[in-house]
């Protein structure tokens, strides 16, 4: 490619070197940590565990399949650190592939249509390679376990079994009808002043228009003065000079555009505010993509803040750090050029999108229906993040005469049962 006048690709040996002596510092940590884990696996946790383990040396490919709250990331970080604490020198050991999931929450993003085949053709499900995978199942709910009325009725609504395979009845659920209500419900003024607190509660939404509205209300609530920090744009290049823009309109329009994973143009925070991350930056540090950090202090160049880890009962200096503004590229729709932003990655995190709040498990949850789900595994996946019936509460509109809502389930998504 040289020849060419092209760069060559970067090698990625130094990056898996890096990962390898990672893990080689933190291996009798692991081990510890591996054998504490798999002292309190349930019965179906620990066949699966025993399954894969055993089958290192042969190869193949797992899937482990199971509903909301099974226990899935938590056998999986076991089974992972077992393997790293062992010293395996290549990428699965070399040899076994092991995937999980639970098909009946939200499925791949297709942009130009939500039709089933087309969400079908995204999945994992239509790969040559989905054939040779062996079925692993968990069954028995984890976070749900206590309240099993609310958790089998969550699983009805994700196998679309009828009648909640499109329309749900949520006549059982606590119900507001305001916003007020929700903020007073998951963030009381004790609960906003402490981060630690807060970072396990959550505002769910299908529309990113509704999370901006109810994270500034809640910057809004926040005490403390508000710090405005504006973004620097510019057009990376130009595929023709058609689609040039004056420069007097190139700022304007450009700080209006508004892109899902990229922050935006005015940001606005307060200290001790939530945000999240919005890029990778440190894996071995935790400033990873989605984490929630507290603001601590706003400058012009830097934004002090504190990594808060929901697990964790204290917090120590180890968890501060300092974040410049990076830049970031995205292209408009149906635009044939790409725009580049500067600005800190971080974005109020007291609310969130159902697509987006896959995998937590918080202590409670408002679900913002005045608008219903548009695609498939949404409303499941909202629902089955709190532990029991009563950390939940259903935001309707006001003038809404029934308490119901749509379901969305591609059945030819979900694996046979």
């Amino acid at each position: 490619m040289r020849q060419f006048g092209l760069p060559e690709p970067a090698g990625i040996e130094r990056e898996l070197q890096l990962e390898l002596a990672a893990f080689a510092r933190q291996r009798e940590a692991l081990m510890m940590r591996s054998h504490q884990n798999y002292a309190v696996l349930n019965a179906e946790q620990r066949r699966i565990f025993d399954v894969i383990y055993s089958s290192l040396a042969a190869g193949g490919c797992f899937f482990i399949d199971g509903r909301a709250g099974r226990g899935k990331t938590f056998l999986m970080s076991t089974l992972c650190d077992y393997v790293r604490a062992e010293g395996q020198d290549q990428p699965f050991g070399g040899k076994t592939f092991v995937g999980i999931g639970d098909f009946r929450q939200v499925a791949p993003v297709t942009p130009a249509t939500t039709t089933p085949a087309a969400v079908f053709d995204a999945s994992i499900r239509s790969s040559h390679l989905w054939p040779h995978f062996r079925i692993l199942r968990l069954v028995a709910p984890l976070r749900n376990a206590a309240d099993p009325f609310y958790s089998a009725w969550l699983d009805r609504i994700g196998d679309g079994v009828a009648p909640l395979d499109t329309v749900v009845d949520l006549r059982h659920l606590h119900i507001v009808y305001s916003v007020d209500d929700a903020v007073d419900f998951l963030f009381p003024p004790a609960v906003l002043d402490e981060p630690t607190r807060s970072v396990r509660r959550s505002f769910l939404s299908p529309f990113n228009l509704r999370v901006d509205e109810f994270n500034r209300t809640m910057l809004d609530r926040l005490r403390g003065n508000e710090v405005v920090l504006l973004s620097s744009n510019r057009i990376k290049e130009m595929e023709t000079r058609t689609n040039a823009l004056p420069s007097a309109l190139e700022f304007d329009y450009l700080a209006l555009l508004d892109e899902p994973g990229v922050p935006a143009h005015r940001l606005c925070l307060k200290p001790n505010a939530i945000c999240s991350i919005m890029r990778n930056l440190d894996i071995d540090k935790g400033l990873v993509k989605n984490s929630r950090v507290r603001v601590m202090r706003i400058g012009r160049h830097v934004v002090d803040i504190q990594l808060l880890r929901a697990a964790a009962a204290e917090l120590d200096d180890h968890t501060y750090f300092s974040l410049p503004r990076i830049t970031f590229d995205f292209q408009p729709r149906r635009i044939d050029w790409t725009v580049q932003r500067r600005q800190f990655p971080l974005r109020l995190a007291y609310a969130t999108t159902f697509n987006s709040c896959q995998g937590l498990t918080l202590d409670r949850v408002v679900l913002d229906l005045r608008d219903s789900v548009f695609a498939h595994g949404q409303l499941y996946t909202s629902l089955s993040r709190v532990r029991q019936q009563s950390d939940l509460r259903v935001l309707l509109a006001e003038h809404v005469d029934l308490a119901e809502t749509t379901n969305v389930v591609h059945h030819q998504l979900l694996l046979p049962l």
